[in-house]
């Protein structure tokens, strides 16, 4: 039963280029993420950070020798579970697809998404709101307007 859940998500994913797709049924604790990011496929489960001022559900996904693939997807749950505000993701993402589980509007990126619809998100809906720790896409804080980690100049 879970394969061919895991293989209908896959499927799903598969329609969109370069994306992430996340049926919705729980903004606080996350659900689970599908990738179609060039030739990769597969699925990531979320990982719930408790902030001092703000949780956030993060999903990572780190290249390795065998599966070069690598994402980094991060929002922000607000208001009474109903609101998903993203403000972390990876270059190679060009599309985030949400669909709405529940019994009720959701919000993401200030959009409204109806019970059961599915809407399609690019990064000019997406504001980058906070730098990665971890360096990914060389987005560092401690790094911005000198050499990234990917070995280029940026100059903001």
């Amino acid at each position: 039963m879970e394969e061919q859940e895991k293989q209908r998500l896959i499927e799903i994913a598969g329609k969109y280029e370069d994306c992430v797709y996340i049926e919705v049924s729980s903004v606080q604790s996350g659900s689970t993420l599908v990738y179609h990011l060039g030739a990769a496929v597969g699925i990531v489960k979320p990982g719930v950070h408790i902030g001092m001022f703000q949780d956030s559900v993060l999903y990572m996904k780190y290249a390795t020798e065998e599966d070069p693939c690598a994402l980094d997807f991060r929002y922000f749950p607000k208001g009474f579970g109903d609101v998903m505000e993203t403000y972390s993701w990876s270059d190679n993402i060009k599309q985030a697809v949400i669909k709405n589980q529940r019994g009720h509007s959701l919000i993401f990126n200030h959009e409204e998404i109806a019970p059961g619809e599915t809407k399609v998100f690019t990064p000019v809906t997406h504001r980058q709101g906070l730098f990665s720790p971890d360096c990914y896409n060389g987005k560092s804080l401690f790094t911005m307007g000198e050499e990234d980690c990917s070995g280029t100049s940026e100059n903001k």
